[in-house]
């Protein structure tokens, strides 16, 4: 009888243990899910080429080609019913990133004269996981 007791007991300590297990990974995830998403974000705006245009969400898409003027600007047109204070900016420039969030859908960012200009640019919604990708179109 002692034993029979012990068994179910161990039955419940594994159950448990699974419970926490999985509690802690989904945890993990929706804190790495935003950076991940980000980064195939990046690759995905690289692989459409210059000026291909990549929307998970009809919510956020970019209302035009991202240009680049290497060391002199970058011009971004984003198409958003989103509140822009919920959107990040990324690009894969190697010597500068955008911080903060864009103050209209429509802006202009200049470059220091010794800065490159990316190949893709992403943009992402905190909130709601949109996420719009493009290629960037460099203007000698």
């Amino acid at each position: 009888m002692y034993r029979r007791s012990q068994r179910g007991q161990s039955m419940v300590e594994y159950a448990l243990a699974i419970v926490l297990v999985s509690v802690i990974a989904i945890g993990i995830l929706s804190l790495v899910g935003n950076v991940a998403q980000g980064s195939l974000g990046i690759a995905v705006g690289a692989l459409r080429g210059s000026g291909g245009i990549s929307a998970s969400s009809s919510s956020l898409t970019f209302g035009a080609p991202v240009t680049c003027k290497q060391g002199v600007s970058i011009h971004v047109v984003l198409s958003t019913t989103l509140p822009l204070t919920g959107l990040s900016l990324r690009n894969n420039a190697p010597d500068w990133h955008w911080q903060g969030y864009p103050v209209s859908a429509d802006f202009t960012s200049g470059l220091a004269p010794n800065y490159s200009c990316p190949t893709s640019v992403v943009v992402q919604d905190r909130s709601t996981g949109a996420i719009a990708a493009t290629g960037v179109v460099i203007i000698p």
